[in-house]
């Protein structure tokens, strides 16, 4: 994945792949309870009878027990976690990449020492022959990362074009099913991410009900068996964002624009977070008109000063320029900026 978001280079898709890259942590912290496992030993009673008894071993007998047990509760406990996040995966499908990337970091992707961490991550799995499948997979997967690290393509090249290319590596390493397995959700964000830039290039010749129909065939359609998760890696927000750029494609109405912009928004958060979302829109749209403002106003002044850079001397011309720069900050922040 690493190679990958440099090979696809498109903003949108990056975008779209950053959720993939969020590191999972395969071993989570062993619980405070835990850790505090096992009674503590109580101090032997003196025997009654006279006579020199000794229990001085007594004490560290005991706690050396404890620690013993403590330990092994806290290697099972670790254990059980490690299986219900790997089941998890197993039962999801088409995401194993995270579980396998995290494997082979950890192990300097060295084939025998990865196989041989493998072996201590896999010991007592329930599913054996899931288990062996992973056994049999982690070999080509590492054959597929120097592969991947090998691989140049043209910038020239469309995103989509560079991708398929990609995926066609892993196929060709991994077998279909096993590169469904591991990328298969992937897979299925990247033709949806593919499929919706289709899709906005074509929707100002649809109405604003037919192109909210055809975003939702295009999610279906791409997400198929893996809709759920790939629905919250969108989210509201995401789903949001792109529902309201298909309907204002060529609205150049203002009042009709916020008249539709209003009525997703209570679709999607509801009237109270709507509104809220609204006046956050409205915040974010004037500091990029003020940006803009700000950007243009900067380019006519560099101009404007360029033109003057042979009639006077250096000093003359950099102090004259800081301080037109100084002015303009203060007319578009109301404060000199960094």
């Amino acid at each position: 994945m690493r190679s990958l978001i440099v090979i696809l280079g498109a903003a949108t898709l990056v975008a779209g792949l950053g959720y993939w890259l969020t590191p999972t942590q395969s071993h989570p912290p062993v619980h405070p309870e835990v850790l505090t496992a096992g009674a503590h030993a109580e101090q032997p009673v003196a025997p009654s009878v006279p006579g020199p008894v000794s229990h001085a071993s007594a004490p560290a007998l005991n706690a050396g027990i404890e620690a013993e047990q403590g330990q092994q509760v806290r290697g099972e406990f670790a254990r059980d976690r490690r299986f219900q996040y790997l089941q998890r995966l197993q039962a999801e499908g088409g995401n194993l990449q995270q579980w396998v990337n995290e494997l082979v970091q950890r192990c300097g992707a060295q084939k025998d020492a990865c196989q041989t961490l493998l072996e201590q991550e896999l010991e007592g799995y329930p599913d054996a022959d899931f288990a062996d499948r992973l056994r049999a997979l982690l070999p080509r997967y590492l054959g597929y990362e120097r592969a991947m690290s090998a691989l140049v393509m043209s910038r020239d090249l469309s995103p989509r074009t560079r991708y398929q290319r990609v995926d066609a590596l892993r196929t060709e390493h991994l077998g279909e099913a096993d590169a469904e397995l591991m990328f298969g959700q992937e897979r299925a964000w990247a033709d949806y991410r593919f499929g919706y830039e289709a899709l906005l290039a074509k929707a100002s010749s649809l109405s604003t009900g037919e192109r909210l129909q055809a975003l939702d065939r295009l999610r279906r359609q791409s997400w198929q068996d893996h809709y759920e998760a790939l629905s919250d890696l969108e989210g509201r927000h995401g789903a949001y964002r792109r529902e309201k750029e298909m309907l204002l494609l060529g609205v150049t109405d203002s009042r009709q624009r916020e008249a539709l912009a209003d009525e997703l928004r209570t679709r999607h958060f509801g009237e109270q977070e709507a509104d809220i979302v609204g006046l956050r829109e409205e915040e974010l749209s004037l500091q990029q008109q003020q940006r803009e403002g700000y950007q243009q106003a900067r380019a006519e002044l560099e101009q404007s000063m360029s033109a003057r850079r042979n009639l006077m001397s250096e000093e003359a011309w950099q102090q004259q320029y800081q301080e037109q720069l100084r002015q303009l900050r203060r007319r578009w922040f109301s404060e000199p900026a960094n």
